[in-house]
């Protein structure tokens, strides 16, 4: 029995799996499942990359910091933000004080 198991276990495929999610979620929002599946899948192969990355170095503290502590932006060379998430949020908040 734990054999049977374990060899369906292994034929499950990963990427099948969260495109079909992807298929069945997208005509709640009005959206092609073929493409939305594709979008899905891309999105989690930027963040695989990004997480792979090991640091970054923040462009105003300065300090080298896990990619994963830097938001994405996907019109940047390395898909990641200039600023990581605490100095933006700051810039932000100065920014809301100051209108």
């Amino acid at each position: 029995m734990t054999d049977e198991l374990e060899e369906t276990e292994e034929q499950i495929d990963p990427d099948e799996l969260i495109a079909q999610a992807a298929r069945d979620a997208a005509p709640r929002y009005g959206l092609d499942p073929d493409d939305f599946a594709r979008r899905v899948l891309a999105q989690r192969d930027r963040r695989k990359e990004r997480a792979s990355r090991p640091a970054k170095e923040c462009s105003d503290c300065r300090e080298h910091l896990p990619a994963r502590m830097f938001a994405e932006d996907a019109a940047r060379p390395d898909g990641l933000q200039r600023y990581c998430k605490r100095c933006a949020s700051d810039r932000v908040n100065r920014s809301r004080r100051m209108s």
